[in-house]
């Protein structure tokens, strides 16, 4: 019986390890993507502030043209920083999202490959361990068990902490209470 017992705890904890594993690099996932909402953020912020202030200085230099051909040589000028502010600020957020991209590629990679070395390890499972799914059930159920009382508890010590807002009591209206 022991012999059973073993390879159906190895199973159980080879999946719950999986998914640690798996919920884990979810985690990275979304620290990833908001890691990149945050760098883009910052980056249109960053952009936003020196849009402000060339257009400061552009005002200031139309305020003291004193020709046509003065307008028109700041205009030219102000097209010019423009594109090259469009190309820049597009370059800068290709590089962001580029970043991200190989942030992800690498989370999944490694899921990946996780994947792989639990597969291998199920290859390997004695021939025992498949004579017997009714054990592998109850293993499981007992670590979901385990698992749900985790959470429970949980859930109890933050709402421990954040304890509800007291209920108040209606207000009594006029009309259940007519005055004789």
């Amino acid at each position: 019986m022991s012999e059973r017992t073993d390879p159906m705890k190895e199973a159980a904890s080879n999946y719950l390890d999986a998914c640690r594993s798996q919920f884990d690099n979810g985690v990275a996932l979304v620290n990833a993507l908001v890691g990149a909402a945050e760098r883009i953020r910052a980056f249109q912020m960053e952009a936003v502030r020196e849009a402000q202030a060339k257009y400061a200085e552009v005002s200031g230099q139309f305020t003291q043209a004193s020709s046509v051909q003065d307008v028109m040589a700041l205009e030219g000028a102000f097209i010019k920083d423009y594109s090259a502010g469009v190309v820049s600020y597009s370059t800068r957020l290709g590089e962001i999202l580029q970043q991200t991209q190989g942030e992800i590629a690498g989370i999944l990679d490694k899921q990946r490959s996780e994947t792989l070395e639990q597969a291998s390890l199920s290859a390997k499972a004695p021939a025992s361990f498949y004579a017997a799914p009714e054990q592998l059930i109850s293993v499981m159920q007992t670590a979901f068990d385990a698992a749900r009382g985790a959470n429970e508890a949980f859930v109890k010590a933050i709402a421990g902490m954040h304890p509800p807002a007291a209920k108040k009591k209606p207000a009594k209206s006029a009309a259940a209470h007519p005055r004789a």
